[in-house]
Protein backbone atom coordinates (compact mmCIF):
# COMPACT_ATOMS: atom_id res chain seq x y z
CA UNK A 1 0.00 0.00 0.00
CA UNK A 2 0.97 3.39 -0.84
CA UNK A 3 -0.69 5.55 2.25
CA UNK A 4 0.56 8.16 4.02
CA UNK A 5 -0.09 9.03 7.66
CA UNK A 6 -0.14 12.97 7.13
CA UNK A 7 3.04 15.09 8.76
CA UNK A 8 5.01 17.90 8.22
CA UNK A 9 8.92 16.48 7.62
CA UNK A 10 11.61 19.18 6.54
CA UNK A 11 13.97 17.47 4.24
CA UNK A 12 17.90 18.70 4.75
CA UNK A 13 19.12 20.08 1.43
CA UNK A 14 21.28 17.05 1.45
CA UNK A 15 17.89 14.67 1.24
CA UNK A 16 15.57 16.89 -0.83
CA UNK A 17 16.25 16.92 -4.77
CA UNK A 18 17.78 20.00 -6.45
CA UNK A 19 16.01 22.67 -7.62
CA UNK A 20 15.78 23.93 -11.19
CA UNK A 21 17.97 26.52 -11.26
CA UNK A 22 16.69 30.24 -12.44
CA UNK A 23 18.78 32.83 -14.11
CA UNK A 24 17.53 36.67 -14.55
CA UNK A 25 17.98 38.94 -17.02
CA UNK A 26 16.59 42.50 -16.56
CA UNK A 27 16.00 44.79 -19.54
CA UNK A 28 16.25 48.11 -18.44
CA UNK A 29 13.47 50.54 -20.66
CA UNK A 30 14.38 54.06 -21.51
CA UNK A 31 14.13 56.71 -18.79
CA UNK A 32 14.78 53.54 -16.14
CA UNK A 33 15.94 55.81 -13.00
CA UNK A 34 19.61 55.95 -12.31
CA UNK A 35 19.43 54.44 -8.68
CA UNK A 36 17.19 51.60 -10.11
CA UNK A 37 19.87 49.52 -10.74
CA UNK A 38 21.21 49.55 -7.24
CA UNK A 39 17.83 48.80 -5.68
CA UNK A 40 17.26 46.01 -7.91
CA UNK A 41 20.77 44.38 -6.90
CA UNK A 42 20.67 44.72 -3.64
CA UNK A 43 16.60 43.39 -3.16
CA UNK A 44 17.70 40.78 -5.66
CA UNK A 45 20.99 39.76 -3.86
CA UNK A 46 19.17 40.21 -0.42
CA UNK A 47 16.82 37.37 -1.57
CA UNK A 48 20.04 35.21 -1.80
CA UNK A 49 19.66 35.40 -6.10
CA UNK A 50 22.76 35.67 -7.27
CA UNK A 51 22.19 34.57 -10.86
CA UNK A 52 21.05 37.84 -12.49
CA UNK A 53 22.10 40.78 -14.51
CA UNK A 54 20.67 43.76 -15.63
CA UNK A 55 21.73 45.62 -18.85
CA UNK A 56 19.93 48.04 -21.32
CA UNK A 57 17.16 47.27 -23.46
CA UNK A 58 17.35 46.35 -26.82
CA UNK A 59 14.03 46.82 -29.51
CA UNK A 60 13.40 43.44 -29.37
CA UNK A 61 13.00 42.51 -25.74
CA UNK A 62 9.66 41.17 -23.91
CA UNK A 63 9.07 39.94 -20.73
CA UNK A 64 9.96 35.93 -21.26
CA UNK A 65 10.65 32.65 -19.89
CA UNK A 66 12.71 30.02 -21.65
CA UNK A 67 13.38 26.33 -20.70
CA UNK A 68 16.73 25.05 -20.82
CA UNK A 69 16.91 21.52 -20.68
CA UNK A 70 14.20 18.64 -20.64
CA UNK A 71 11.22 18.19 -18.05
CA UNK A 72 13.52 15.90 -16.36
CA UNK A 73 16.31 18.66 -15.16
CA UNK A 74 15.12 21.38 -16.28
CA UNK A 75 16.49 25.12 -15.78
CA UNK A 76 15.28 28.74 -17.06
CA UNK A 77 16.45 31.86 -18.30
CA UNK A 78 13.97 34.17 -17.45
CA UNK A 79 13.84 37.94 -19.46
CA UNK A 80 12.39 40.46 -17.56
CA UNK A 81 12.13 44.27 -18.26
CA UNK A 82 12.44 47.45 -15.94
CA UNK A 83 9.96 50.00 -16.32
CA UNK A 84 10.76 53.90 -16.47
CA UNK A 85 8.60 53.63 -13.07
CA UNK A 86 11.11 51.10 -11.59
CA UNK A 87 8.71 48.26 -12.14
CA UNK A 88 9.91 44.93 -13.14
CA UNK A 89 7.76 43.05 -15.59
CA UNK A 90 7.84 39.35 -16.15
CA UNK A 91 5.79 36.76 -17.18
CA UNK A 92 2.79 36.51 -15.17
CA UNK A 93 3.68 39.27 -12.67
CA UNK A 94 4.60 42.79 -12.39
CA UNK A 95 6.45 43.90 -8.78
CA UNK A 96 8.09 47.23 -7.45
CA UNK A 97 11.24 46.78 -5.19
CA UNK A 98 8.39 46.72 -2.27
CA UNK A 99 7.77 43.34 -3.15
CA UNK A 100 10.48 40.80 -1.99
CA UNK A 101 7.54 38.34 -1.01
CA UNK A 102 6.12 38.02 -4.23
CA UNK A 103 9.19 38.23 -6.13
CA UNK A 104 10.26 34.82 -3.78
CA UNK A 105 7.22 33.42 -4.58
CA UNK A 106 6.81 34.08 -7.99
CA UNK A 107 10.85 32.29 -8.78
CA UNK A 108 9.65 29.32 -6.02
CA UNK A 109 6.47 28.76 -8.38
CA UNK A 110 8.92 29.07 -11.77
CA UNK A 111 10.87 26.43 -10.17
CA UNK A 112 8.43 24.35 -8.95
CA UNK A 113 6.18 23.78 -11.96
CA UNK A 114 8.11 25.80 -14.33
CA UNK A 115 6.09 28.74 -16.83
CA UNK A 116 2.98 26.85 -15.68
CA UNK A 117 3.30 27.60 -12.36
CA UNK A 118 3.46 31.62 -12.85
CA UNK A 119 1.58 32.17 -16.11
CA UNK A 120 -1.57 29.68 -15.88
CA UNK A 121 -4.45 30.61 -13.74
CA UNK A 122 -5.00 28.03 -10.55
CA UNK A 123 -8.35 26.21 -10.80
CA UNK A 124 -9.87 24.11 -8.84
CA UNK A 125 -8.00 22.71 -5.41
CA UNK A 126 -5.10 25.49 -6.39
CA UNK A 127 -3.89 23.04 -9.24
CA UNK A 128 -2.70 23.91 -13.09
CA UNK A 129 -5.40 22.82 -15.36
CA UNK A 130 -2.95 19.72 -16.96
CA UNK A 131 -3.00 18.32 -12.67
CA UNK A 132 -6.70 18.24 -12.77
CA UNK A 133 -6.90 16.74 -16.17
CA UNK A 134 -4.53 13.93 -14.65
CA UNK A 135 -6.45 13.64 -11.47
CA UNK A 136 -10.01 13.53 -13.42
CA UNK A 137 -8.20 10.49 -15.68
CA UNK A 138 -6.79 8.88 -12.63
CA UNK A 139 -10.43 9.36 -10.62
CA UNK A 140 -12.43 7.93 -13.80
CA UNK A 141 -11.61 4.59 -13.48
CA UNK A 142 -14.37 2.18 -12.49
CA UNK A 143 -14.55 0.58 -8.74
CA UNK A 144 -14.21 -3.08 -9.99
CA UNK A 145 -15.04 -5.42 -7.32
CA UNK A 146 -18.49 -5.06 -5.04
CA UNK A 147 -18.16 -2.44 -1.70
CA UNK A 148 -20.79 -3.73 0.17
CA UNK A 149 -20.55 -4.03 3.97
CA UNK A 150 -16.77 -3.73 3.47
CA UNK A 151 -14.97 -1.24 5.75
CA UNK A 152 -13.91 1.99 3.95
CA UNK A 153 -10.07 1.75 4.95
CA UNK A 154 -10.46 -2.09 3.30
CA UNK A 155 -12.02 -0.43 0.00
CA UNK A 156 -9.59 2.00 -0.06
CA UNK A 157 -6.53 -0.53 0.07
CA UNK A 158 -8.17 -2.69 -2.74
CA UNK A 159 -8.42 0.47 -4.70
CA UNK A 160 -5.52 2.15 -4.50
CA UNK A 161 -3.61 -0.09 -6.77
CA UNK A 162 -5.63 1.29 -9.56
CA UNK A 163 -4.93 4.50 -8.86
CA UNK A 164 -1.63 6.44 -10.31
CA UNK A 165 -1.59 8.97 -7.35
CA UNK A 166 -1.53 8.11 -3.22
CA UNK A 167 -3.91 8.17 -0.64
CA UNK A 168 -2.36 10.71 2.09
CA UNK A 169 -4.59 10.32 5.25
CA UNK A 170 -4.97 12.94 8.54
CA UNK A 171 -3.91 10.75 11.59
CA UNK A 172 -7.58 11.88 13.24
CA UNK A 173 -9.64 10.75 9.71
CA UNK A 174 -7.78 6.77 10.13
CA UNK A 175 -10.00 5.58 12.66
CA UNK A 176 -13.30 6.51 11.16
CA UNK A 177 -12.19 4.11 8.02
CA UNK A 178 -12.13 1.12 10.17
CA UNK A 179 -15.30 1.83 12.19
CA UNK A 180 -17.68 2.84 9.37
CA UNK A 181 -18.93 0.60 6.47
CA UNK A 182 -19.89 1.32 2.83
CA UNK A 183 -23.22 0.10 2.62
CA UNK A 184 -24.09 0.52 -1.16
CA UNK A 185 -22.28 -1.95 -3.67
CA UNK A 186 -20.15 0.99 -5.67
CA UNK A 187 -19.26 -1.22 -8.70
CA UNK A 188 -18.92 0.12 -11.83
CA UNK A 189 -18.53 4.11 -9.91
CA UNK A 190 -15.76 5.94 -11.31
CA UNK A 191 -13.35 6.13 -8.48
CA UNK A 192 -13.91 9.88 -7.56
CA UNK A 193 -17.57 9.80 -7.67
CA UNK A 194 -17.68 6.77 -5.20
CA UNK A 195 -14.67 7.48 -2.90
CA UNK A 196 -16.55 10.89 -2.10
CA UNK A 197 -19.79 8.59 -1.57
CA UNK A 198 -18.33 6.35 0.48
CA UNK A 199 -16.01 9.16 2.93
CA UNK A 200 -19.63 11.00 3.39
CA UNK A 201 -20.97 8.97 5.81
CA UNK A 202 -17.74 8.83 7.76
CA UNK A 203 -17.71 13.11 7.88
CA UNK A 204 -14.78 12.84 5.43
CA UNK A 205 -14.00 14.63 2.27
CA UNK A 206 -11.11 13.72 -0.31
CA UNK A 207 -9.23 16.87 -1.91
CA UNK A 208 -6.73 16.25 -4.52
CA UNK A 209 -3.57 17.76 -3.86
CA UNK A 210 0.37 18.56 -5.11
CA UNK A 211 1.90 20.36 -2.08
CA UNK A 212 5.16 22.71 -3.06
CA UNK A 213 7.86 20.55 -4.58
CA UNK A 214 6.22 17.66 -4.59
CA UNK A 215 3.49 15.53 -6.52
CA UNK A 216 -0.44 14.77 -6.63
CA UNK A 217 -1.59 12.94 -4.45
CA UNK A 218 -5.54 12.68 -2.66
CA UNK A 219 -6.10 13.60 0.98
CA UNK A 220 -8.58 12.26 2.96
CA UNK A 221 -9.49 14.18 5.81
CA UNK A 222 -12.24 15.90 7.71
CA UNK A 223 -13.65 18.94 5.64
CA UNK A 224 -12.53 22.26 6.43
CA UNK A 225 -14.31 25.51 5.63
CA UNK A 226 -12.49 27.08 3.00
CA UNK A 227 -10.77 23.79 1.42
CA UNK A 228 -12.41 22.17 -1.73
CA UNK A 229 -14.03 18.78 -1.44
CA UNK A 230 -14.28 16.35 -4.73
CA UNK A 231 -17.91 16.11 -5.26
CA UNK A 232 -20.29 13.17 -5.78
CA UNK A 233 -20.61 13.71 -8.95
CA UNK A 234 -21.70 16.36 -11.38
CA UNK A 235 -25.23 17.89 -12.60
CA UNK A 236 -25.14 16.73 -16.31
CA UNK A 237 -25.10 19.77 -18.66
CA UNK A 238 -27.46 18.06 -21.17
CA UNK A 239 -31.37 17.88 -20.35
CA UNK A 240 -32.15 14.75 -18.74
CA UNK A 241 -33.85 13.33 -21.69
CA UNK A 242 -30.78 12.92 -23.43
CA UNK A 243 -28.85 10.93 -20.47
CA UNK A 244 -31.01 8.96 -19.56
CA UNK A 245 -34.39 8.64 -22.17
CA UNK A 246 -35.70 5.86 -20.35
CA UNK A 247 -36.60 8.00 -17.31
CA UNK A 248 -39.64 9.47 -19.81
CA UNK A 249 -40.69 6.08 -21.09
CA UNK A 250 -44.54 5.84 -19.90
CA UNK A 251 -45.89 3.11 -17.93
CA UNK A 252 -49.04 1.56 -16.36
CA UNK A 253 -48.22 1.59 -12.66
CA UNK A 254 -50.33 1.71 -9.03
CA UNK A 255 -48.16 1.20 -5.85
CA UNK A 256 -50.10 0.73 -2.59
CA UNK A 257 -48.54 1.09 1.18
CA UNK A 258 -45.57 -0.32 -0.22
CA UNK A 259 -42.10 0.50 1.88
CA UNK A 260 -40.16 3.45 -0.51
CA UNK A 261 -36.85 1.28 -0.37
CA UNK A 262 -38.35 -1.78 -1.93
CA UNK A 263 -40.32 0.92 -4.51
CA UNK A 264 -37.33 3.14 -5.35
CA UNK A 265 -35.11 -0.35 -5.72
CA UNK A 266 -38.26 -1.81 -8.39
CA UNK A 267 -37.33 1.33 -10.54
CA UNK A 268 -33.86 1.43 -10.17
CA UNK A 269 -33.82 -1.91 -11.59
CA UNK A 270 -35.73 -1.16 -14.60
CA UNK A 271 -33.44 2.51 -15.17
CA UNK A 272 -30.07 0.12 -14.82
CA UNK A 273 -28.57 2.87 -13.24
CA UNK A 274 -26.62 3.30 -9.45
CA UNK A 275 -28.64 4.81 -6.59
CA UNK A 276 -26.64 6.42 -3.99
CA UNK A 277 -27.96 7.29 -0.84
CA UNK A 278 -27.47 10.56 1.39
CA UNK A 279 -27.03 8.59 4.52
CA UNK A 280 -25.86 11.97 5.96
CA UNK A 281 -29.06 13.64 5.64
CA UNK A 282 -31.26 10.74 6.20
CA UNK A 283 -29.57 10.46 9.97
CA UNK A 284 -29.81 13.76 10.56
CA UNK A 285 -33.79 13.69 9.72
CA UNK A 286 -34.28 10.33 10.98
CA UNK A 287 -35.61 8.81 7.65
CA UNK A 288 -36.15 5.37 7.31
CA UNK A 289 -36.79 4.26 3.23
CA UNK A 290 -37.94 0.92 4.79
CA UNK A 291 -40.14 2.28 7.20
CA UNK A 292 -42.33 4.83 5.07
CA UNK A 293 -45.07 3.44 2.68
CA UNK A 294 -45.68 4.96 -0.39
CA UNK A 295 -48.73 5.20 -2.29
CA UNK A 296 -49.10 5.94 -6.17
CA UNK A 297 -52.75 6.14 -7.87
CA UNK A 298 -52.92 3.77 -10.99
CA UNK A 299 -51.91 5.95 -14.13
CA UNK A 300 -49.73 6.09 -17.00
CA UNK A 301 -46.77 7.88 -15.78
CA UNK A 302 -42.99 8.10 -16.79
CA UNK A 303 -40.36 6.78 -14.36
CA UNK A 304 -39.12 10.12 -13.60
CA UNK A 305 -42.47 11.29 -12.26
CA UNK A 306 -42.85 8.27 -10.28
CA UNK A 307 -39.65 8.28 -8.68
CA UNK A 308 -40.12 11.93 -7.43
CA UNK A 309 -43.90 10.72 -5.74
CA UNK A 310 -42.40 7.77 -4.05
CA UNK A 311 -39.48 9.91 -2.58
CA UNK A 312 -41.45 12.89 -1.58
CA UNK A 313 -43.94 10.68 0.45
CA UNK A 314 -40.21 9.69 2.59
CA UNK A 315 -38.92 13.97 2.47
CA UNK A 316 -36.53 12.36 -0.04
CA UNK A 317 -35.62 13.77 -3.87
CA UNK A 318 -33.64 12.36 -7.22
CA UNK A 319 -30.74 14.16 -8.28
CA UNK A 320 -29.58 12.71 -11.67
CA UNK A 321 -26.05 13.00 -11.75
CA UNK A 322 -22.76 11.97 -13.80
CA UNK A 323 -19.71 10.44 -12.74
CA UNK A 324 -16.35 11.19 -13.67
CA UNK A 325 -16.47 9.19 -17.00
CA UNK A 326 -20.22 10.57 -18.34
CA UNK A 327 -21.75 7.79 -16.76
CA UNK A 328 -25.36 8.44 -15.56
CA UNK A 329 -26.67 8.01 -11.65
CA UNK A 330 -29.17 8.95 -9.07
CA UNK A 331 -27.96 10.94 -5.93
CA UNK A 332 -30.86 10.17 -3.43
CA UNK A 333 -31.36 13.15 -0.78
CA UNK A 334 -32.95 14.78 1.34
CA UNK A 335 -35.50 17.53 0.37
CA UNK A 336 -34.50 19.86 4.07
CA UNK A 337 -30.91 20.75 3.74
CA UNK A 338 -28.66 19.57 6.42
CA UNK A 339 -28.61 22.32 8.07
CA UNK A 340 -31.97 22.62 8.90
Amino acid sequence: MRWIIASWILLSPAVASAAPRVSLELATEKGFPITGSQQWSKLLTDLGISNFRIRSATGSDHPVIEQLGDDASPSYRVVGILTSGNVLVVPGGKFSTRDAGAIRNWLSNLADQGEAGVTERRGAFGLLRKQLAEVHDDLKQPIEFSTRDMPIAEALAKLEPQLKFPFVIDVVAKPELNDVKVEENLSGISAGTAIAAMLRPAGLVLSPERPPGGALQYRIAQPVTGREAWPIGWPPEKKPIEVLPDLYEFINVEIRETPVKEAVDAIAERLKVPFLYDRNAMALHEIDLEQVNATVPSKRSTYSLILQKVLLQAKMKPELRLDEADKPFYWITSVKPLGK
